[in-house]
């Protein structure tokens, strides 16, 4: 039987970091996770015309912190690099995949990482009919 030296839940030959904070919060490989997997809430708001740049990406942090946010386009261009504790919005986004990485100031070690679509709607069509005994036009 393996032991759990430091009872993490991690058996010692699978832990990586075998000295883990009695209570702490831990994973698959036994190291402490700084930050609970959903402390963030994104979402991200397509743009409301086609060829608009009125898109947006809202972040909210369940636990305040000082939090760095770095937003680039799907070329790897930097649209904003941004501090925040709690509630951070980038606007005026045009269409595209942006990749959001999020850190933790004073916790090197914190980095998460997501990709967003900022979206466009579709070409609206249209075909009109004219009902000449009527003067009406149908759309």
């Amino acid at each position: 039987c393996d032991e759990d030296i430091d009872n993490d839940g991690v058996v010692n030959a699978l832990d990586l970091c075998g000295n883990t904070s009695t209570g702490a919060l831990v994973d698959a490989n036994g190291c402490e996770i700084f930050l609970e997997y959903d402390n963030f809430e994104i979402m991200a708001t397509g743009v409301s015309c086609l060829g608009g740049e009125n898109g947006s990406i809202a972040i909210t942090a369940e636990m305040e912190l000082e939090y760095t946010a770095v937003l680039a386009d799907a070329n790897g261009n930097l649209v904003g690099s941004l501090v925040f504790s709690k509630d951070l919005v980038f606007r005026n986004l045009h269409p595209d995949y942006y990749s959001l990485c999020i850190s933790v100031i004073g916790q090197a070690s914190y980095e998460r990482c997501f990709t967003l679509n900022i979206a466009e709607p579709k070409p609206l069509n249209v075909n009109v009919a004219m009902v000449a005994s009527k003067d009406q036009m149908d759309l």
